[in-house]
């Protein structure tokens, strides 16, 4: 099948016709409009969707058991330094055991979630497929992508993890 594909290729490419249309120093590919379903096939056939994820730069990776609450907090207290060219810092906590019964569903329209582990209030707000998500598993593990800021609720001040993407696994099996 690799081998079609480079066929494929070839032929696009020997069909392609670039003079006058870019400049010198411009590159690309194109694929004539006849090896177009033939394309098609073989990347739906040969790229699974796990080889689809997706990747992010971040400056901190936590294993679930690690305390970085304090760390969180220092962060988070520091938002007036992002801008610019200094980004706010991105992390991922990665493992998290959980159960859907340590989940805590909020909102007028039951589309925020949040759970608290080792000081740290994970938050994921206004994303009904997230909760539904969680909610079809009893026990899960999950890696979470995401920002930190802090909560400060009738005089308490904690730390928060505001999650932008997320991977999650049946756990039922493993307990």
């Amino acid at each position: 099948m690799r081998m079609v594909f480079i066929k494929i290729l070839r032929a696009s490419l020997a069909l392609w016709k670039h003079k006058d249309k870019t400049h010198k120093n411009a590159a690309g590919i194109s694929i004539h409009e006849k090896q177009l379903e033939s394309l098609i096939n073989y990347a739906n056939f040969n790229i699974s969707d796990k080889g689809l994820e997706s990747c992010y730069y971040v400056d901190y990776i936590f294993k679930a058991n690690e305390n970085f609450s304090q760390l969180a907090l220092i962060i988070a207290d520091n938002e007036d330094l992002w801008g610019n060219d200094i980004s706010e810092p991105q992390v991922v906590v990665e493992d998290i055991p959980l159960s859907s019964s340590q989940l805590f569903i909020m909102g007028e329209n039951k589309d925020s979630v949040k759970w608290t582990l080792n000081g740290v209030e994970y938050v994921k707000f206004k994303d009904a497929d997230f909760v539904d998500t969680l909610q079809q598993y009893g026990l899960f593990n999950i890696t979470v992508y995401g920002k930190f800021a802090k909560n400060v609720w009738q005089g308490k001040t904690s730390p928060q993890l505001i999650i932008e993407d997320f991977n999650v696994e049946d756990a039922s099996d493993e307990f």
